[in-house]
């Protein structure tokens, strides 16, 4: 919800000040898209250590990474659909890090809320993907972008919360799974709604 709301102020302050420079001309987003992927991957190991700023940090410019790739495609013509899969695959490869290395921490109680969450982050991805696919593209991303009310930086906000107040662990991690469920149901309402066929939900 966030992304969808601050998108256009967060590329203006951010990302278009930065991709104006010509020393982006030369590099490659799918490059930018791993480097991404790796700050998330060692954001997680550092939260499993409990270098907690160090991994905040990680993490923030991981998603920093994760608009920034886009930016510079469409900016230099640049897109791709193999890019647009990387990035898709690679933004999992991430949030299954921290969820596992959340998981490390207490293998025992964290079981049933582990599976719960990467179900949640299954089922959002999952509708995202099919409404994706039979919704014509109206945005500047490669292909139609669904909103939601769990997207990335609410995503990235409730691993970042989870870590950092490991005694309110099972109430935010509840609370993620409950919106991401939400979201899901939410988003494929939506769609079947536009689509003018009889709503099954």
């Amino acid at each position: 919800m966030i992304d969808s709301y601050l998108r256009k102020t967060y590329q203006t302050l951010f990302i278009d000040s930065w991709i104006k420079k010509s020393f982006f001309k030369n590099i490659s987003p799918n490059l930018v898209t791993v480097i991404g992927c790796l700050l998330g991957v060692c954001s997680a190991i550092f939260f499993f250590y409990d270098y907690m700023l160090l991994a905040t940090l990680l993490l923030i410019l991981s998603g920093f990474c994760d608009t920034l790739d886009g930016s510079i495609a469409r900016s230099f013509h640049k897109e791709s659909d193999a890019g647009s899969a990387l990035d898709i695959v690679l933004d999992r490869i991430v949030e299954f890090s921290i969820v596992f290395s959340l998981y490390l921490k207490n293998p025992l109680e964290r079981s049933l809320v582990t599976i719960w969450i990467m179900a949640g982050i299954l089922f959002c991805m999952v509708t995202f993907l099919v409404v994706a696919v039979f919704t014509k593209n109206r945005s500047s991303k490669s292909f139609h972008y669904s909103p939601g009310f769990v997207e990335r930086t609410e995503a990235f906000g409730f691993f970042i919360l989870m870590n950092v107040l490991p005694k309110l662990y099972f109430f935010i991690a509840w609370a993620f799974v409950i919106l991401m469920f939400f979201t899901a149901y939410f988003r494929l309402y939506q769609f079947i709604k536009q689509s003018d066929q009889p709503s099954v939900l």
